[in-house]
């Protein structure tokens, strides 16, 4: 009878390749799919404000038409703010994704606070960069990072969430 051996996988015994690999992979993640999630959580946010104006009678919403009009229109604008939700939220994804990289555990595994945590740097150098000018357009890019970041992990809570050491 033959004695089979068992190995416990833990971090130290990776394959540092494998590692790198992890770490490029939340980079990439968050590159190109963190500035399309966060524009359609401006889209989200313009269709709320313009059904809010809608549905209370407070004003015409964003336009000078009808509410109505603003909320087809913010239907009709959505492929134009994916399309250049790179040019505005590019860098921010490209910075969060680094962050993430970096500061992710041995395994490339971090949680809900980090990733919560990770869009604040590239945020605060933007709203250093806009000034006081900027501050409202700084805020919700920031908020909307935050909000980008958090969903990527929860939707790819499975591949970046903490799990203990398999047997």
């Amino acid at each position: 009878m033959t004695q089979v051996e068992t190995k416990l996988k833990t971090p130290e015994a990776a394959d540092p390749g494998e590692k790198i690999g992890r770490r490029f992979a939340i980079f990439c993640v968050y590159l190109v799919l963190g500035p399309p999630v966060g524009g359609l959580f401006l889209i989200a946010g313009a269709l709320l404000t313009a059904g809010a104006s809608v549905f209370t009678g407070n004003g015409d919403g964003i336009s000078s038409g009808s509410g109505w009009d603003t909320i087809f229109g913010v239907f009709a604008l959505t492929p134009l703010v994916l399309m250049f939700s790179y040019l505005f939220g590019g860098l921010q994804a490209a910075a969060t994704g680094l962050f993430l990289a970096v500061f992710s555990g041995k395994e490339g595994r971090f949680g809900y606070i980090l990733a919560v945590l990770a869009p604040v740097p590239p945020g605060l150098v933007a709203l250093f960069v806009m000034g006081r000018d900027g501050l409202s357009g700084g805020l919700a890019l920031g908020l909307l990072g935050i909000l980008a970041s958090v969903t990527l992990r929860f939707v790819f809570r499975k591949s970046f969430g903490r799990r203990p050491p398999e047997l």
